[in-house]
């Protein structure tokens, strides 16, 4: 089956008020309908009590508290330049992840890794240049074609339909805060998993998600890529992008489901049910549920969501706190349970044990992408190592060696150099009276004029 299919427009008709109680009988409910489906109640009123007290902090005057619903908020992302065909179809524009911080041992700085989903389209349209992510309203890229490679690989020859790479960051983040993932012992969660499974019972599942604002605020839109004659590529529009950024940065709403997850030691694939009548809005002081016809095909669009559980990993009645109980993804469209009660069922990638820095770099691995990966974290290193010299050598503010390092291409000609020679040229070209292109003869020289252009007058491609 394709990935894409026919949506029905965002709609908020018949919103009613529910209590969490309420919430914790629809799974009840899903689960009755279901065959031989069971769920804990306890188990979904703590995860729902969970995403209810991070979420109602979305509009806190208190930074971290913001922060601690913003960690709920999914990544979208969308390919800002490629060759060839622009992307016309919106199912195939974005998908659903995360972003994650961590630090690199090498070079002690912070690296932001995106993991989620990828569309097919993305290079079956043309070759992919760079990648845009959007997280809380903040903008990350990275431009390497590299990408090519890692999403054929993901999307045609891996049952596991996501990537991860390390990203640009061009903005300040304030109180960035990971995604909630299980704090307790591997032995804790693989108890908790067999006795849910021994006992028949499906894990509830929130899947916060942005399909309905993509569709309601892009679907009016055309075209959303522009192309340039003089580079001969397809860019994103400045529009479409800004609207991207600005969805990200609104509280999600979320999809409920069940799951019944893999267990640890078998790096496998899960399964979730989507009931996609339920949706629900969690910054109240009650989580509503918002409509009865929300959206009757969610994927392709949803491709990548996380989907967040409580793993009861204490035992007995105690909650644990969120975690991420995996990725959604349809790869190939999805299927219906059961056509008659409107429930999808689609794949549960299992996500990264924690978010270190070698604990993604294990999960890279065990997708397969552990070589991409390690490429794309040899030019970030790099440029880290360029932004040190900038400062240490020449005495540049770090804030100034940052803004011309990042508006380098770093899989270009002149990231062929090393470190050192990358700052003496940033440094010739920063110090030089204005002057246009034409007078750089090598495609290095004029990679790094555009980073010049970029950086004093603000002309970025």
């Amino acid at each position: 089956m394709s990935e894409s299919g026919g949506v029905t427009v965002f709609s908020k008709t018949g919103t009613l008020l529910k209590s969490i109680g309420g919430v914790v009988a629809d799974f009840s409910t899903i689960a009755s309908i279901a065959i031989s489906v069971g769920v804990s109640t306890n188990q979904a009123y703590c995860l729902t009590t969970g995403l209810s007290s991070r979420m109602k902090k979305a509009f806190s005057i208190d930074a971290s508290e913001r922060a601690q619903a913003f960690s709920i908020y999914p990544a979208l992302s969308a390919v800002d330049q490629l060759t060839r065909n622009p992307i016309t179809n919106l199912e195939d524009l974005i998908r659903h992840g995360i972003v994650v911080e961590t630090t690199d041992p090498e070079t002690n700085r912070p690296i932001y890794f995106y993991i989620g989903g990828v569309s097919s389209a993305w290079i079956t349209n043309g070759r992919i240049q760079r990648l845009f992510v959007a997280q809380g309203g903040i903008g990350f890229h990275l431009q390497t074609p590299i990408f090519n490679d890692q999403i054929n690989y993901a999307v045609n020859k891996s049952k596991y339909p996501i990537i991860v790479t390390p990203l640009k960051i061009t903005e300040k983040y304030e109180n960035f805060t990971n995604p909630p993932n299980a704090t307790c012992s591997s032995s804790a969660l693989s108890q908790a998993l067999n006795y849910m499974q021994s006992s028949s019972l499906w894990w509830a599942t929130f899947i916060p998600n942005y399909v309905g604002s993509i569709i309601f605020q892009l679907s009016k839109y055309p075209n959303f890529y522009g192309y340039s004659k003089s580079s001969k590529k397809w860019y994103l529009m400045g529009t479409i992008r800004e609207l991207i950024k600005a969805i990200s940065g609104e509280p999600p709403l979320f999809y409920a489901g069940l799951s019944m997850l893999p267990q640890l030691d078998q790096f496998g694939l899960g399964t979730i049910q989507i009931a996609n009548y339920n949706v629900y809005d969690f910054t109240n002081s009650y989580p509503y549920s918002v409509g009865s016809s929300y959206l009757t095909y969610p994927f392709p669009l949803l491709n990548g969501a996380p989907a967040y559980t409580d793993m009861l990993c204490k035992g007995g009645d105690n909650c644990s706190g969120l975690s991420i109980a995996g990725f959604v993804v349809a790869p190939g469209g999805f299927s219906w349970y059961n056509v008659g009660t409107t429930l999808l069922q689609a794949q549960l990638i299992p996500a990264p044990n924690d978010f270190s820095f070698n604990g993604i770099i294990q999960y890279a691995n065990q997708l397969g992408q552990y070589t991409w990966v390690d490429q794309l974290l040899q030019k970030v290193r790099k440029a880290f190592k360029v932004i040190s010299i900038l400062v240490s050598n020449f005495g540049w503010l770090e804030q100034e060696a940052e803004k011309a390092v990042y508006a380098l291409e770093w899989f270009g000609s002149e990231f062929e150099k090393t470190a050192e020679e990358i700052a003496q040229d940033i440094v010739n070209e920063f110090s030089k009276p204005e002057h246009s292109e034409s007078e750089h003869t090598d495609e290095a020289g004029m990679e790094v004029h555009k980073a010049y252009m970029c950086v004093r007058f603000g002309l970025c491609e």
